[in-house]
């Protein structure tokens, strides 16, 4: 079956019955992605030199800087291009050697599960190597089943490590709202947060805590953003400047996404009861499918190698999750069913009695 899509054909048209049967309605989604061991040695790899490019949501940030005069049309002929060193596999070149805190260092895939909260069925699977970001696929594979099964979602929800202007601002794009927790960069004790620095839409300018305004300078197309920074006379004079800026440093500097905006109107929504309640969803089908799926559905390493084989290996465990959980929700929808009849069966006996 290499080459095909066979399997994703298949767990398609079992997400397809589920959503004839009402067990899937698609309004709010749930998303997370788990490690799955590759089948390589972590101690057999060679380090290598690749471009350094930017992201297709950086891509789209310039796009959209150029068409705002923020950018030259023709910035990318002026630019150097940057490398970066990877460990690569030779065992299996396609994973990606994965370091993140909390999590097993080596070489991993992820996958990436949507699921519903009416039943925690799954509705998307996606695999990637395991040093790719989470934040990176989410929108387009939400976009992706939306116009696939038709869906007419109402909101997304995804723990803090998919907090990005990018989802913030894609989502509102098609009505959706977003409950995804605020990644909250940490500072020294007794320092200002970025929050503490007041945007006025007007002016295109930040006010800091002691009422000086820190206006715009540049945009940077290597973060896809603007750049703002405060004059060097007044903060060597002024009286938070400890808490504003290290010693070292002469100025404020901050940068802000083209899409920050979108961003912070979504953020408020988080304190709302829609937002625990779909908090609490997340954690009880994302986390505990994956539980389920380690535990019973050989997801907790691949046998084979190569992303189209991992991407068939993670496909096959989301479906036989989907098949076991839709016969147990249809069986008890017809005792259900049958239960009903039979009550009604007897309420007419006792009528005509």
């Amino acid at each position: 079956f290499n080459g095909t899509t066979l399997f994703e054909d298949v767990f398609e048209q079992v997400v397809r019955l589920c959503i004839e049967k009402g067990l899937i309605t698609g309004k709010l989604l749930l998303t997370d992605s788990t490690h799955v061991r590759a089948n390589a040695r972590n101690d057999l790899y060679e380090t290598i030199t690749v471009a350094d490019e930017p992201s297709a949501y950086i891509k789209r940030l310039n796009e959209q800087a150029i068409a705002d005069g923020l950018l030259e049309a023709d910035y990318a002929d002026h630019v150097k291009p940057k490398t970066k060193e990877i460990k690569q596999s030779k065992t299996d070149p396609e994973s990606g050697y994965m370091h993140r805190p909390g999590k097993p260092n080596g070489f991993h895939y992820l996958s990436h599960q949507i699921c519903d909260n009416e039943h925690g069925l799954i509705t998307d699977v996606f695999v990637t190597p395991g040093n790719i970001n989470d934040r990176s696929v989410h929108s387009e594979r939400i976009k992706t089943q939306i116009d696939k099964y038709g869906f007419e979602t109402d909101a997304v929800c995804a723990d803090k490590g998919y907090d990005s202007s990018e989802i913030h601002a894609d989502m509102p794009e098609r009505g959706i709202q977003t409950y995804i927790p605020r990644q909250v960069v940490p500072s020294e004790e007794n320092r200002f947060q970025v929050s503490d620095y007041k945007y006025d839409e007007v002016t295109d300018s930040y006010c800091c805590p002691a009422g000086y305004t820190i206006p715009y300078k540049y945009y940077d197309h290597e973060q896809g953003g603007k750049v703002y920074y405060s004059r060097n006379v007044e903060c060597s004079r002024c009286p938070y400047r400890d808490k504003c800026i290290s010693g070292k440093s002469k100025r404020k500097l901050i940068r802000r996404k083209q899409n920050q905006s979108a961003y912070e109107t979504r953020c408020p929504k988080n304190d709302s009861p829609e937002y625990y309640a779909a908090m609490r969803l997340r954690q009880i089908w994302c986390e505990g499918n994956f539980s389920h799926q380690k535990a019973n559905h050989n997801l907790k390493r691949v046998r084979t190698r190569g992303l189209g084989k991992a991407f068939m290996h993670c496909l096959l465990s989301a479906t036989a999750l989907n098949l076991k959980r839709m016969v147990k929700l249809l069986t008890r929808q017809l005792h259900c069913e049958k239960h009903n009849f039979l009550q009604a069966d007897t309420f007419k006996m006792r009528v005509c009695f």
